[in-house]
């Protein structure tokens, strides 16, 4: 969702992402990659950037856990 939704049609690389959010590429890769999930804090830092909510990200996380 972050990749595909978000960063490809912005025209935003993971390492431009990574550093305007203040965490390492890796936290941002990943997440896109499914190996970590979206805590409380990368909720918040995703909201803030992409203009959404935290509960979207952890209600994405939610349903990514229950599946």
């Amino acid at each position: 969702m972050l990749l595909e939704e978000f960063l490809k049609p912005l025209g935003i690389t993971q390492v431009a992402f990574a550093q305007h959010i203040g965490v390492p590429v890796q936290r941002v890769n990943e997440l896109i990659r499914g190996k970590r999930g979206v805590t409380p804090d990368t909720a918040w830092l995703l909201s803030q950037a992409l203009d959404t909510t935290p509960q979207f990200w952890v209600n994405l996380q939610t349903n990514c856990d229950l599946a």
